[in-house]
């Protein structure tokens, strides 16, 4: 009876671990950081929502934004210098005037986003669903190429 209670007891933790663990690869203490002060250098923001977030002139140089939810974001004048942006969704944000050098945006969806005077300067762009819906091929590296 002792045995059946201790197990009952241990799948009773462990069940409310497991319930209370995180399934987001980013880090909360890392993303209130960026919400709190706009610098967040080498984050990781891997499947965070910042939809809509107001990111204007944020220093997200080396950030892991893979996956991350960046539709409708404010990231005007941000610094993404070595960002990782695989696969990250930008549908209508903001990007103008930001830098995008040496940055990863395999797999982006750049849809409908604003990107005056963006510098993506070494940035790879392969398979990046551009601004106006089109697919960039694949080496596409500083300027999107269209297949």
């Amino acid at each position: 009876m002792q045995r059946l209670l201790a197990v009952t007891i241990l799948a009773a933790i462990m069940i409310t671990v497991l319930a209370d663990s995180q399934t987001y690869a980013w880090n909360g203490l890392q993303l209130q950081q960026l919400k709190t002060t706009k610098k967040c250098p080498g984050c990781d923001l891997s499947d965070a929502d910042l939809s809509s977030a107001q990111l204007g002139s944020a220093d997200l140089s080396a950030a892991n934004l893979k996956n991350a939810n960046l539709s409708n974001a404010n990231l005007s004048n941000a610094n993404l210098y070595r960002a990782d942006l695989t696969s990250a969704t930008l549908i209508n944000a903001n990007l103008s005037f930001s830098y995008f050098g040496s940055a990863f945006l395999l797999m982006a969806n750049l849809t409908g986003a604003t990107i005056t005077s963006i510098n993506f300067t070494g940035a790879d762009l392969s398979g990046v669903t551009w601004v106006d819906g089109t697919k960039c091929s694949w080496a596409s590296y500083g300027k999107c190429e269209k297949r």
